[in-house]
């Protein structure tokens, strides 16, 4: 089963970078002025860029979280505990018992779109952990 992160920061960006690019064909920039608007789009865009392409995908034996090019995966009879991330926001927080020598975080944070269903598959496949 795979859901789709809800990631709202990509709308920004686009509307960010729409209003730098109107910005340059307003005015005739400099050499370094140019350069640093290159620079802003290319930081806007490695830090949005995961955002953009978010899934999560859970199975009976493994949560795996694809932000980008980069997946994190957590196997379920690891899975400790299962809270809300903050007081208003959808994010949940996925606590977790990594093996010994892994130097990975103790927890990852996701936002799916389909909050319902995403927990009641986790409780399916991971029984063991507490949900709050």
């Amino acid at each position: 089963m795979g859901w789709i992160s809800s990631g709202y920061w990509g709308i920004l960006t686009a509307l960010v970078i729409a209003v730098e690019v109107d910005i340059y064909r307003m005015h005739k920039f400099t050499g370094k002025e140019a350069l640093f608007l290159v620079l802003w789009i290319m930081i806007l865009l490695m830090n949005v860029f995961p955002l953009l392409f978010d899934r999560l995908e859970l199975d009976a034996g493994q949560l795996r979280q694809r932000e980008g090019f980069r997946t994190t995966k957590v196997s379920l009879s690891e899975v400790t505990l299962v809270r809300n991330y903050g007081l208003t926001t959808g994010q949940l927080v996925i606590e977790f018992n990594p093996p010994l020598l892994k130097a990975d975080p103790t927890f990852i944070v996701v936002n799916p779109k389909d909050r319902s269903g995403f927990l009641s598959a986790m409780r399916q496949f991971a029984p063991q952990a507490t949900f709050e």
